[in-house]
């Protein structure tokens, strides 16, 4: 069996992709593509219920008790071992920005099953990923600013020393980079490019596609791109370094 494991990043259309998987799971299975789907949530956050205490749980999860929480870990293992098909698709946003330790878990956890596995994350530019989450957040607290600090001085996503650990412990050949640039990705959408780049046995089937409702969001001031960008040098010095057009 074939493991694709998509771990994001936030930002790059996640949630679209992990929506549209769990829509057209059963559609997929027809085609030996499994897609677990966990308590029916689209994405795969339970990995982190696999290895990670209850006191280190997602904010998804934040109020669920811990036996649940162990329950949610049980389930994903049970639907992982009983995959029956070709392909095994995984997706969390959250594998991104994961420790060492769990991702060495992880692995060590998918090659048991697998020794074919592909780890694909999209990488976006920090100051669309800041504006996007920016909007993510007014949106959540009624466009109430006062409400919800936003720092751009804290945009840094960290992108050298992830993408580092994730070649570390997955294998530089197993890990593929791809830019979040629509002007760039198939169709000019993240669903459409996830296909293409990791999941093209799936070409030719009819999905539905469920795409962002996200609103469109004001651009940064000046000064708030300044700050963002001085804040991230090392990030934009890591997308240049790998030719990712962003």
């Amino acid at each position: 069996m074939k493991i694709v494991l998509h771990v994001g990043h936030g930002k790059t259309g996640t949630s679209s992709l992990q929506s549209t998987l769990r829509i057209n799971a059963d559609r997929l299975a027809q085609s030996g593509i499994i897609y677990p789907l966990p308590e029916k949530r689209a994405g795969h956050s339970a990995l982190l219920a696999m290895f990670k205490p209850h006191g280190k749980r997602p904010r998804i999860y934040r109020k669920i008790s811990a036996d649940r929480w162990s329950n949610i870990g049980k389930e994903m293992h049970a639907q992982i071992i009983g995959a029956s098909g070709d392909i095994l698709v995984l997706s969390s946003e959250y594998i991104y920005m994961q420790p060492e330790y769990f991702q060495t878990q992880l692995y060590k956890y998918l090659t048991k099953i697998s020794d074919d596995i592909s780890v694909h994350a999209w990488i976006r530019d920090p100051v669309t990923y800041y504006r996007s989450a920016r909007a993510q957040m007014l949106q959540a607290v009624g466009n109430d600013s006062d409400r919800m600090p936003l720092m751009p001085e804290k945009a840094s996503l960290n992108h050298p020393r992830r993408v580092q650990r994730l070649r570390k412990v997955w294998g530089a050949q197993s890990v593929q980079l791809h830019p979040y640039n629509k002007s760039l990705m198939t169709d000019g959408n993240s669903v459409s490019d996830f296909f293409a780049k990791a999941l093209p046995e799936a070409a030719g089937l009819y999905l539905r596609q469920v795409q962002s409702n996200l609103r469109p969001t004001d651009p940064l001031t000046d000064e708030e791109e300044r700050i963002v960008r001085d804040a991230c040098k090392d990030d934009y010095e890591f997308l240049a370094k790998e030719g990712l057009e962003i």
